[in-house]
């Protein structure tokens, strides 16, 4: 049992309120009921223990208002408060067009986001490739596009309460492609090479091998990143540009190469001001890149990236949106050595 109010503390009727046992194991049970008109609701048949509380629009299933963690049947009542962005007020609109510059038949929009349970994949009008898409609590979203004949699209989009965002204009770009010849050099790795090409939204694309040659997918304009594997083991990391409408070719020689780590710390938690995003760049130090990346930051990041490089010299650079700026450079030259690390801090000016 219990009360639903908005950030001025007024009751909010209508909504749905669902509750589970917090130990996912022990119970997938939900109880739902909805808030009457002095925002309470009640909620029968709960299991002792602490629940996960989720409070939702009547209409709108698919992204939470608020949840609420640690709370339990007892004592009564529970009173939940919603800030004003947490309710579903922002909206997505634009339009999506062909690389001809028509609608593009079957084009579908999948929206990732926090909050959002089951993001589905939501047609454009198919006759202009026109949306409007809502609504949605304020936040980040990840927008996957996609059409037939057409190279996948992303973008990450920050929306706002109780405005709409307008993206414009849309145009898939005309596909380009890359070839590479594999050569084995001395001490270099044999077997079937396999591996995936990284977008420059960091998504994941599996090339082809036929023969000698490495052929891509449809690609769209950009720096990609092909990493070759050999036995499940990375064997070398290549930074290549895409043209749109053209196809980059190069030569591949597998030889002996340098392991490298990059780790990311977490921001300390009593930062005054928190960074939202990041972006990283590693070339050559002739200008030659291998990728540069843009990272968005939740409550503080804790991954990693492996790579292996060729023997060279290479700098590091890293930028954050308050400004912050960190740049290192370094002398690989012992092929097949121990793992190079480099530990980054994200948060600073």
């Amino acid at each position: 049992e219990g009360r639903v109010v908005d950030e001025n503390d007024a009751p909010v009727a209508g909504l749905k309120v669902r509750a589970r046992l917090a130990d996912f194991t022990n119970s997938v049970s939900w109880r739902s009921g909805l808030t009457d008109a002095n925002g309470r609701f009640e909620l029968r048949g709960c299991d002792e223990g602490l629940h996960r509380v989720e409070i939702y629009d009547a209409d709108n299933d698919e992204q939470p208002l608020t949840v609420v963690a640690g709370l339990e049947p007892r004592p009564l009542p529970h009173l939940i408060r919603l800030d004003a962005g947490s309710r579903a007020s922002a909206w997505l609109t634009g339009r999506l067009v062909s690389s001809d510059g028509e609608a593009a038949p079957g084009a579908t929009v999948v929206i990732f986001g926090e909050g959002i349970l089951a993001a589905s994949s939501r047609p454009v009008d198919a006759s202009t490739g026109g949306f409007r898409f809502g609504p949605f609590p304020s936040g980040d979203l990840q927008l996957f596009i996609e059409a037939p004949g057409q190279v996948a699209l992303s973008r990450q989009v920050t929306v706002e309460a109780a405005k709409t965002l307008d993206l414009g204009t849309i145009r898939f770009p005309r596909p380009g492609y890359f070839e590479g010849v594999l050569k084995v050099g001395d001490g270099g790795p044999r077997g079937l090479p396999s591996g995936s090409i990284v977008t420059p939204d960091r998504q994941h694309r599996d090339f082809r091998v036929e023969g000698d040659r490495v052929l891509s997918p449809p690609l769209a304009p950009g720096l990609h990143t092909l990493q070759i594997s050999v036995a499940g083991r990375i064997e070398r990391s290549i930074g290549f540009v895409i043209h749109e409408g053209e196809t980059t070719r190069a030569e591949l020689v597998l030889e002996p190469g340098c392991p490298i780590r990059i780790r990311f710390e977490e921001q300390a938690e009593d930062a005054a001001v928190r960074v939202k995003s990041f972006r990283l760049r590693l070339a050559s130090i002739s200008g030659v890149p291998v990728f540069d990346h843009e990272y968005r930051v939740k409550d503080g990041v804790g991954f990693r990236l492996d790579h292996v490089l060729a023997p060279g010299e290479y700098r590091l650079e890293l930028r954050n949106d308050l400004g912050g700026e960190h740049s290192e450079s370094f002398v690989l030259a012992a092929p097949g050595g121990p793992e190079r690390l480099f530990t980054m801090r994200i948060g600073g000016r």
